[in-house]
């Protein structure tokens, strides 16, 4: 949702503007859904030559369900030289302070499965919460490797070695039957590979379906793992 302040001008000798301004819909301390309104908003007015460049608007916010305050950054979007009082700039390209906690939790199997896979995926996300989606999405398309890999391993550990050096396409192919495990790390492997080329080959999909489809793997992933174990008990010997 989007809403005008008013914005204290951090220049001593330039005038308060009205800021047009979204509000942050989560808390990035907590994750919990936000809908409060500023408690301040003030604007840094560049003196360059075209003076919207540089410009910046900080609002800082508090949430009462974890009791902690938090700043957004805005950067100005309107591109014209002089600000009035009468102003009304637009913003664009938020950015929260401090980044947000967000970390997916994978269950204990496929902890024990794949660590590298879990922790490649944390920073990934990592670098997502703080900004940098240009490179996110080269670390979900290097954790869904690790974990395709160790999936294919674990049922295939006499081919540990060959696993270890095909392309992630050909050893979906050869070593994954489950055909659920299957589609879905392949159309991972393809938006991962949109995410590392320079042009992207699938337009209407973006870094949210390759983390919907990664999460699915593992899903499916460990929902094998546990039918092997349940299949282990029964045909254990009888006592």
């Amino acid at each position: 949702m989007n809403i005008v302040v008013k914005a204290q001008n951090l220049h001593p000798q330039k005038h308060n503007i009205d800021v047009e301004i979204s509000i942050p819909t989560t808390c990035p301390r907590c994750g919990v859904a936000y809908r409060e309104y500023p408690k301040d908003t003030y604007i840094f007015q560049c003196d360059s030559i075209v003076n919207y460049i540089g410009t910046r608007v900080y609002s800082f916010y508090f949430c009462p369900h974890c009791g902690k305050g938090f700043l957004v950054e805005y950067s100005v979007l309107d591109d014209f030289h002089h600000f009035s009082p009468s102003s009304t700039l637009k913003t664009c390209n938020a950015m929260a302070y401090p980044a947000p906690v967000r970390v997916k939790d994978f269950s204990q199997e496929i902890k024990d499965l794949s660590p590298n896979f879990v922790k490649i995926y944390h920073q990934a996300e990592q670098a997502e919460n703080t900004g940098l989606s240009d490179i996110c999405g080269l670390g979900y398309r290097k954790a869904l490797e690790f974990l395709v890999k160790d999936y294919a391993i674990a049922f295939n550990p006499t081919e540990t070695e060959s696993i270890k050096s095909l392309m992630l396409s050909p050893c979906i192919n050869k070593y994954i039957d489950n055909p659920k495990i299957k589609t879905l790390a392949t159309a991972s492997t393809w938006l991962g590979n949109d995410e590392t080329h320079y042009v992207r080959k699938h337009e209407d999909y973006n870094i949210e379906h390759l983390k919907v489809f990664i999460s699915s793997v593992a899903a499916f992933i460990e929902s094998d793992l546990a039918y092997a174990k349940a299949t282990a008990l029964l045909n254990a010997p009888k006592s």
